[in-house]
């Protein structure tokens, strides 16, 4: 893991998956990325987390009770306040305009997958360019 930069602490992330041990997980890895990380297990709650407290970035899972993640993802990019937030879909991103995701993580959640793809995406969203992310992931990944 890196080291925190004071940056990095000001950085706030939402987690909205119904599963509590791939909240958790998502969770602990983006606080060891230094983000605050709030959570939501529906996607009622976790659109309205968004729309109440604005945040750096968002991890969507699409099997949500009250509200399915492509209606929320489908909300987020239609309203003003959080339009520009990236989301990251947790698992296969469906096709189709409505579902303008940044990113995506496929399932099963590895520790290393998220932390790059929240990095990609929340530099690009910053005008930096992604390959910083990418070039650490391939580090990471780099055989011994």
């Amino acid at each position: 893991m890196r080291s925190v930069t004071e940056h990095d602490v000001r950085r706030t992330a939402l987690v909205v998956d119904y599963d509590l041990w791939e909240r958790s997980f998502t969770s602990d890895v983006l606080a060891g990325e230094g983000y605050m990380v709030r959570g939501a297990s529906n996607g009622v709650s976790g659109l309205r987390l968004a729309q109440q407290q604005p945040c750096d970035v968002i991890l969507l899972a699409l099997a949500l009770p009250e509200m399915s993640g492509g209606e929320v993802l489908r909300h987020l990019k239609t309203t003003a306040a959080t339009r520009r937030i990236p989301v990251i879909v947790l698992g296969t991103a469906p096709d189709g305009p409505a579902f303008r995701a940044e990113g995506c993580i496929p399932q099963p959640l590895e520790e290393v997958q998220v932390a790059c793809e929240v990095g990609r995406v929340v530099a690009v969203d910053n005008g930096v360019d992604g390959d910083a992310a990418n070039s650490r992931k391939e580090a990471v990944n780099a055989p011994a």
